[in-house]
């Protein structure tokens, strides 16, 4: 009985103190009443905005991290197609041979990449940004953010519709007497270029062979550039006349007439005028000498540029490896008490070595 009542006691105890409340705060009371009396101030004044319902739509909840690897392969599908584009609507517009053949295929892959650039339009703007060191994953910020930028106006104008013009000039009027073909409309989709930079400087950063994926980059551009100047060639022999004079392309002949004999010439032409070669047929009027003259200063002044980018790396490759190789004999010798100083002999040996190094480098 007497275990029996102090349980009792003990169970009447706990809810005796359940039942009590908890001493007043002072700060908190003081707070309170504070904010309720400016509340109903503002409500009685009407400056209360109402409260926003959120909304649930995707929009409204898409955010992209820009680091991370499913970014980075949508940033690589994004610059497939705007490397499709940058070849194939300045090809396709010149070779009418080309836009003929699976016009199907042409179709397909032309809208493909119209729904990539409207799915990118819609990832990037709703790509998360560091804001004083934290990301960033408001959507409508995110929006905001991207409109404040230049950048967004080229990816309107990149999707803009220019395919309407089909109803008035059809792609199937494109022949050797009517250049260029209809689908130069598409030329906006090259405006997608940036993101196809930001792969490339993506890639540079992640890969373990930069220096290899930079030598890949920069054999991309020359054939990118070398087949725009074939493409060129091949559209202002058509100007001028084809097989009007022995600098413009030959079209007698059967062989001359298919598309590959086409583009392999204009490729030709191209590669040697840009690399400054010139064994080609000597122009005969004033519009192909410009034109000549014009590659030819646009040949040197690109690989010039290359060249000079190529060897300036170089140098400073050369340069790390020596300084790392300095900064090994100068523990080295302070290892064993040598007082190394700039001012010393043994330093402006270095320095002289080096120096000589670089000249021989050049």
């Amino acid at each position: 009985l007497s275990s029996l009542r102090r349980s009792l006691n003990a169970l009447r105890c706990r809810i005796s103190k359940r039942g009590r409340s908890k001493p007043p705060d002072q700060f908190l009371d003081k707070f309170s009443a504070a904010s309720a009396t400016s509340d109903t101030r503002l409500h009685q004044a009407g400056c209360v905005a109402p409260q926003a319902v959120p909304s649930d739509g995707v929009c409204s909840r898409l955010s992209v991290d820009p680091s991370l690897p499913s970014h980075y392969r949508w940033l690589s599908v994004v610059s497939l197609a705007v490397l499709y584009n940058i070849i194939f609507v300045i090809g396709r517009a010149v070779f009418w041979e080309l836009n003929k053949q699976a016009s199907v295929l042409w179709w397909i892959l032309d809208y493909l990449c119209d729904f990539i650039y409207l799915t990118d339009t819609l990832v990037h703007c709703h790509e998360g940004y560091l804001e004083q060191g934290l990301l960033v994953r408001d959507a409508p910020k995110l929006r905001k953010h991207y409109f404040s930028k230049q950048r967004w106006w080229l990816d309107v104008v990149s999707m803009l519709p220019t395919d309407l013009a089909y109803i008035w000039w059809a792609p199937s009027s494109c022949a050797a007497t009517r250049l260029p073909c209809p689908i130069i409309v598409r030329i906006n989709r090259l405006l997608r270029l940036p993101r196809m930079w930001e792969w490339f400087d993506r890639t540079e950063t992640a890969t373990g062979y930069p220096n290899a994926f930079r030598i890949c980059k920069v054999v991309l551009a020359i054939l990118v550039l070398i087949h725009w100047n074939a493409c060129l060639y091949f559209a202002i022999s058509y100007a001028l006349g084809f097989s009007t004079d022995n600098w413009v392309y030959n079209i007698n002949g059967p062989k001359n007439l298919t598309l590959s004999r086409q583009y392999i010439y204009s490729f030709y032409w191209s590669t040697l005028t840009l690399t400054t070669i010139g064994e080609t047929p000597t122009p005969e009027n004033d519009a192909e000498y410009l034109f000549v003259v014009a590659d030819f200063l646009a040949g040197v002044l690109i690989f010039a540029t290359i060249v000079g980018k190529f060897g300036c790396r170089g140098l400073d490759i050369l340069e790390r490896v020596f300084l790392e190789l300095v900064k090994t004999f100068i523990w080295k010798m302070s290892a064993k008490c040598y007082n190394f100083n700039r001012t010393s002999k043994l330093s402006r040996i270095l320095k002289f070595l080096l120096n000589l190094a670089l000249i021989q480098k050049c």
